[in-house]
């Protein structure tokens, strides 16, 4: 009962690793849960130096798109259904990867509206390394967990789970100044 929409590039293996996690649909019957992809392009390109048609193309372009595809997925939804976003740890911040970082912060914050709305059914998100030594060989079976106790736990709402053993709560590109 679910459905996998891949919105920002393409699909990352952690996200194909989800998806049987999470179920089957039957063709023509209500979603339970909405699984999207929501993993930006990575390209560099440092912020001095990008284009209006850089940023376009990596960030606005994608989020309408993934707004076109929450949109789908929320009128196929059963209202105690869940859309899962599943999106990169860009937000945190790359050098080089302003669009990326744009694009994932807004991932969340979609997230974060949808589950807001009573009249809608929640939304959570799982944020996976893109990589680098957070990204372990771990990681999709851990994903995969992660979506199954999310389905199995309908008061959670509004969450973003960051599967990469709380690196993320160390600032990685940070210099001295």
């Amino acid at each position: 009962m679910v459905i996998r929409v891949a919105s920002f590039g393409p699909v990352d293996p952690v996200v194909e690793a989800i998806v049987p996690a999470a179920g089957q649909h039957e063709r023509g019957a209500p979603l339970d849960v909405a699984i999207i992809s929501a993993i930006p392009r990575q390209e560099d390109h440092a912020f001095d130096a990008l284009t209006d048609a850089d940023f376009t193309r990596l960030c606005l372009d994608p989020l309408l798109e993934l707004e076109r595809s929450i949109a789908d997925a929320l009128s196929r939804l059963r209202r105690d259904g869940m859309v899962l976003l599943v999106t990169g740890d860009a937000w945190l911040g790359e050098p080089d990867a302003a669009p990326q970082s744009a694009a994932c912060g807004a991932v969340m914050t979609l997230m974060r509206s949808i589950a807001t709305r009573a009249d809608l059914p929640r939304a959570n998100l799982v944020a996976i390394p893109l990589h680098g030594a957070r990204r372990t060989s771990s990681l999709a079976a851990e994903a995969a967990a992660v979506v199954r106790a999310l389905i199995a736990a309908p008061s959670i709402n509004g969450q973003a789970l960051i599967l990469d053993r709380g690196e993320h709560l160390v600032s990685r590109h940070v210099g001295r100044r």
